[in-house]
């Protein structure tokens, strides 16, 4: 019998759930009768949740005028789906906060680049001209989880996947690649299965499968294709690469999803901007 990479990995690892909180905020978000005072009040029965999200919420990455002092306030002035962008972000970040340091992968800057990979997502989204089937709120979430195998590999091995990522740096082999090769599955695998198992569109969980292959395989996929790209460009943003970052995305990309040099150039600018404003 075949042994799949989906039996290979639940024999491995145990994914996490969908943190409880952000099933009830999701579940509130989408009923038409729910208002901001009702998810406010949600997000208030997790006390350290709620800190965190106003931590975010009054960082100088959201530039809000003057300071918000509930959640409730915040969802008025946000939006309420920018408000469970937040959550999720707080939440997903929050679950995961026992894990010790790892030489091998720096959990602060990793969440860092995931977050701003998912305000890059989301703005793009917006620029795009191609059918998508995904509004800029879900591509948030999309790039906010991209890599989040990573953790969940870290969570379930711990060393032993350090030691993986620390053997492939000194091979020279990409971090899939490493992977790969001592566990017969990556990272990106893992975060599509953590996807599905949180319920989200199928176009989501490919995406995260599928953010590392080469261009030319994202053709015909354009929620995984803007996802890799704009991946690459927050990846070559955080290393201070801006010339790289100009260099990611081919003509052939651009002509795909509808999009000119200048949309790119704006992700950069925003890229750069908001980077030093993000807090986790």
């Amino acid at each position: 019998m075949t042994v799949t990479a989906e039996q290979l990995i639940e024999g491995q690892l145990k994914l996490p759930t969908l943190p409880v909180i952000v099933a009830k905020i999701n579940a509130l978000v989408d009923d038409p009768e729910v208002g901001t005072r009702q998810i406010g009040q949600a997000i208030n029965e997790d006390a350290p949740l709620s800190a965190q999200v106003l931590r975010i919420a009054n960082s100088a990455f959201y530039g809000l005028r003057a300071k918000v002092l509930s959640t409730e306030h915040a969802a008025a002035i946000l939006g309420v789906r920018q408000l469970r962008n937040i959550a999720i972000q707080a939440s997903v970040i929050k679950d995961f906060k026992t894990l010790g340091k790892s030489a091998a992968l720096d959990l602060d800057a990793h969440w860092k680049r995931s977050i701003l990979t998912s305000q890059l997502c989301a703005e793009m989204s917006r620029r795009c001209r191609a059918r998508l089937g995904l509004a800029p709120e879900e591509f948030h979430v999309v790039g906010l989880l991209l890599n989040i195998g990573k953790i969940v590999l870290l969570e379930g091995f711990g060393q032993r996947y350090a030691d993986i990522l620390q053997k492939g740096a000194d091979e020279g082999l990409g971090q899939c690649e490493a992977e790969q090769r001592a566990l017969g599955f990556d990272h990106a695998k893992v975060g599509a299965l953590v996807a599905t198992k949180w319920g989200l569109f199928a176009s989501v969980a490919d995406a995260i499968e599928r953010h590392h292959l080469p261009s030319e395989q994202l053709a015909g996929a354009p929620v995984a294709n803007l996802v890799a790209h704009v991946s690459r460009i927050a990846n070559a943003v955080c290393a201070g690469d801006l010339a790289q970052a100009r260099e990611v995305c081919s003509p052939e990309t651009l002509k795909e999803l509808g999009l000119r040099e200048a949309d790119v150039e704006h992700i950069i600018e925003l890229g750069c901007e908001s980077l030093p404003s993000i807090l986790v």
